[in-house]
């Protein structure tokens, strides 16, 4: 059997969908240990106000942060309302280990959550659980 590339992805929940609203949000840090490439993506839902920024930081002890250079995305309006952004990055030279979303949403109620892809893994994940996922499925081609 045969199955896509990123089947055997793990998945990091940096922000689980929530409100923001006018106050800067760090995501939860993602171990990226293993991994030679992420996917962090961004996903808006429905947005009254236009957002101050979205950028990816990235932290040698997970304690000490920093922005990764070309990981910021314009700040999305309020007419962005159900789209989504994605940023691919390759863990290779200066890459530090743990990576996060953060987020300065604007002066009103912004929905919006953030997910980090890993990709080409050392050792693929047994189970759902260590996939960071509640259930996963393979469906093999017809």
């Amino acid at each position: 059997m045969i199955l896509a590339k990123n089947a055997y992805a793990k998945f990091g929940l940096t922000l689980p969908p929530q409100s923001v609203n006018g106050t800067s949000t760090n995501g939860t840090a993602i171990d990226t240990a293993g991994a030679s490439a992420y996917t962090a993506l961004f996903i808006l839902g429905a947005t009254t106000a236009t957002m101050d920024g979205v950028k990816l930081q990235e932290s040698d002890d997970n304690s000490t942060w920093v922005d990764i250079t070309g990981a910021a995305f314009t700040a999305p309006t309020d007419t962005d309302d159900n789209k989504m952004w994605a940023c691919f990055v390759e863990k290779s030279g200066a890459r530090q280990r743990y990576v996060r979303v953060v987020s300065d949403p604007g002066a009103a109620a912004t929905l919006f959550a953030a997910v980090i892809i890993l990709e080409c893994l050392e050792q693929s994940p047994n189970t759902a659980t260590e996939a960071g996922l509640a259930e996963r499925k393979f469906i093999p081609a017809n």
